[in-house]
């Protein structure tokens, strides 16, 4: 694959026991490494480009230990970090001065066949490979075969020059394999995709409040209803939706009331509201259906373009977030067999 190397995972739980360990290897700063090992480079930049690049790596993974205990090295780390990952996306960007596609490629196909290498070392002799993704693998791994994974480890690791990272997990839980939240042995939590509760400022927080009632079910035991309703910040209901400059949103009163929106769109579903439909402009030479649903079946779409932060909750339909989250957990628990409850949105008897 040209984009890394992703297993395909069905939703499932796998926890550590008496018998079983589950571990998280991944390789340390793993694009870079593989074009600073391997000494590519821009052809049009030619290998004097290698050798500031080189020191910007190697100084990341100097100063990295000290980041911990100190915020502004921890800042300067993670400004390192963006500046040599930068150098694998911006070498398949035409408009980026580093473009080169082969550059790219070597980088995504060494890293799949060298992954795939470990891969085989283990599965050969009895490990189990439950995950794997881009830069790391994920096992399960019998107590007594954990000096026959190190060894394995060595081997790749003298044979490849890249450096193992280890973490361990008492609990994952996969919806996809991009999509899982883990649980270490020190109760610390590490989210991805679907269950992410903490997001960049620029990055999508839609319906926030999906993913912590996953997290206060899957970490703390608490049921999802429970978290969801006794929720305080509406912020957390919202979602944001942005079509291409060919659509803008349209929305639908009770009452046949049309009200136009630009192509951004922000709403939480609420027991009062309007069906939203993302509509096709006029002057649009795109082959999309004309008109089409945001939010399938009875939901009411209550938009909030620019809500107050003193806003009142008493609009929320709070059904729509707890079938998002029960959905989910059920997903998981079926191995992805989704059984579809039949939830009536204006349901009155939700506290009963």
């Amino acid at each position: 694959m040209k984009g890394g190397l992703h297993t395909e995972n069905k939703p499932e739980t796998f926890e550590s026991d008496e018998e079983y360990e589950i571990i998280d290897w991944d390789v340390a700063s793993y694009y870079p490494a593989i074009i600073i090992n391997n000494e590519r480079f821009p052809a049009h930049l030619g290998k004097e480009f290698l050798r500031g690049y080189k020191q910007m790596f190697d100084k990341r993974l100097e100063l990295k230990p000290l980041a911990k205990e100190d915020r502004k090295i921890k800042g300067i780390v993670g400004a390192l970090k963006l500046a040599v990952n930068s150098v694998y996306g911006k070498s398949s960007d035409m408009q980026s001065w580093i473009y080169d596609r082969q550059l790219t490629m070597f980088t995504t196909i060494t890293g799949e066949l060298s992954l795939m290498m470990l891969i085989e070392k283990y599965e050969m002799n009895g490990i189990q490979v439950i995950s794997a993704n881009t830069d790391g693998v994920t096992v399960k791994v019998r107590k007594d075969l954990i000096p026959k994974m190190h060894e394995i480890n060595e081997r790749w690791s003298e044979l490849t020059q890249y450096v193992l990272e280890r973490t361990d997990y008492k609990k994952i839980i996969f919806s996809t394999v991009n999509d899982y939240i883990a649980i270490m042995p020190d109760s610390t939590i590490k989210k991805k995709g679907d269950f992410l509760t903490d997001f960049e400022l620029h990055k999508n927080k839609s319906a926030r409040i999906v993913p912590l009632a996953l997290e206060g079910y899957y970490v703390h035991g608490i049921p999802v209803k429970e978290t969801i309703l006794a929720h305080k910040n509406l912020y957390d209901f919202c979602i944001r939706r942005i079509s291409s400059r060919d659509f803008h949103y349209e929305g639908m009163s009770s009452d046949n009331k049309l009200t136009k929106y630009n192509k951004l769109i922000r709403y939480y579903i609420g027991k009062n509201g309007e069906k939203i439909h993302k509509v096709k402009n006029e002057s649009s030479q795109s082959k999309a259906a004309k008109k089409s649903q945001v939010e399938a079946g009875e939901w009411l779409c209550s938009v909030c373009n620019h809500l107050p932060s003193n806003a009142s909750l008493e609009n929320v339909n709070y059904l729509y977030y707890i079938d998002k989250a029960e959905n989910m957990i059920t997903k998981i628990l079926t191995g992805g067999k989704r059984i579809k409850n039949t939830v009536i949105p204006n349901q009155l008897n939700l506290f009963g």
